[in-house]
């Protein structure tokens, strides 16, 4: 028993060396809001929390050297569309803007289980990019490459986060271990650049382009799904795994 007595503060002294060394490699900003894990009104304290915490996912600097990847410009992987006897449409090097304007609809969260689920709305995105495409549609052969720019409207999004805890240095902290995004695109406006020199058929050709647009939206939105859940995880990530999920949660 004696022994034990004189081990206790010892170990006390470890485990509170080991926790304030945590804490010293990191240091939280304002942007940060937290909330206590067993209060009845979590969801709306974490909506709010994300909603402060907004102006600074645009660049990914939340203050206090604590850098993370922002929110934009987002690049989205490449989108090759293809429609058979060598018709294509390729997008490729995009990147997104306007993502960090984001509203947040609702918000669900399941403490014991550490399962998250929010319902995001973008009102309006823009994204840039290069083309190659060789379609018809009707009558018109649409073929040409060049840049181009597009506008989504009106973007929903489903963001199912699962985390998990694991311990290291003698603190816990939640990694986010699993993430399912879901993304619908009411409307896409696409400005293909360079068709035509002449500007009635460029027009023309691009408006024919964004009527039958329903021929290539799943794919369009499968595209911007991977690439949300790959930028949301990694920011995330960054965030989770350098608090202690004593504070990240009181």
């Amino acid at each position: 028993m004696k022994k034990l007595l004189l081990k206790s503060p010892i170990i006390f002294a470890i485990l509170s060396l080991t926790y304030f060394s945590a804490m010293a490699q990191v240091s939280i900003p304002s942007s940060l809001k937290f909330c206590p894990k067993a209060s009845p009104t979590i969801a709306n304290c974490i909506k709010n929390s994300i909603e402060h915490l907004r102006p600074f996912l645009k660049t990914g600097d939340l203050g206090n050297n604590f850098l993370i990847n922002g929110l934009e410009p987002l690049d989205i992987d490449d989108i090759n569309l293809e429609r058979g006897q060598g018709f294509f449409f390729y997008l490729q090097n995009i990147k997104a803007f306007k993502v960090s304007n984001f509203r947040i609809d609702k918000v669900r969260v399941n403490m014991k289980n550490l399962d998250f689920e929010f319902i995001i709305d973008i009102p309006v995105a823009d994204s840039i990019g290069d083309y190659k495409i060789n379609l018809i549609l009707g009558v018109v052969n649409i073929k040409g490459e060049g840049k181009f720019n597009s506008k989504l409207e009106n973007m929903k999004i489903r963001l199912k986060i699962h985390g998990e805890l694991y311990t290291q240095a003698g603190v816990e902290y939640m990694k986010i271990a699993k993430i399912e995004t879901k993304v619908q695109v009411p409307k896409i406006t696409f400005q293909l650049h360079n068709l035509f020199k002449d500007k009635v058929l460029n027009d023309v050709s691009n408006n024919l382009v964004n009527d039958n647009i329903h021929l290539f939206i799943d794919d369009i939105e499968a595209k911007i799904q991977s690439s949300l859940s790959k930028s949301a995880f990694k920011s995330g990530n960054q965030i989770t795994q350098k608090i202690p999920f004593n504070i990240l949660f009181t």
